[in-house]
């Protein structure tokens, strides 16, 4: 994993105005344990619009650790943050899978939620009350 790959994917994230800000690489950890980490807000499109309300934060971590990578997405309407997933991916994943896997639960979790059959697992009841 590397950075060029991350920086390559959130440049097609920004092209297809999918990004409300991005921040520079930085390190995270001390010593062994030091990961190179990058921070995206996501900007809330049509099909998030079903979960999210546009007076929320969706914050991206992206997080390279010799030769893994993950993916944490983040409620940031206000401090702290709430980490709502986190995926691993490689170099052969494209940010629309990443993306789109993370919509498809929340729109189902959300669905299981509005009709009573949430889950132990259920990601949207876990949310709820710190929505906008």
């Amino acid at each position: 994993m590397s950075k060029d790959f991350v920086d390559r994917m959130i440049r097609n994230m920004k092209l297809a105005d999918l990004v409300a800000k991005s921040a520079p690489w930085s390190v995270e950890g001390f010593g062994e344990k030091s990961k190179n980490v990058r921070y995206v807000g996501l900007r809330i499109k049509d099909d998030l619009r079903e979960v999210f309300s546009e007076g929320n934060n969706l914050l991206l971590k992206f997080v390279i650790d010799r030769g893994s990578g993950w993916v944490e997405f983040y409620l940031a309407n206000k401090p702290p943050f709430l980490k709502i997933l986190s995926r691993q991916f490689t170099d052969g994943d494209k940010w629309e899978i990443l993306i789109g896997d993370f919509k498809r639960k929340m729109k189902k979790d959300k669905n299981d939620f509005m009709n009573h059959k949430e889950g132990v697992g259920n990601l949207y009841s876990k949310i709820k009350g710190l929505l906008k």
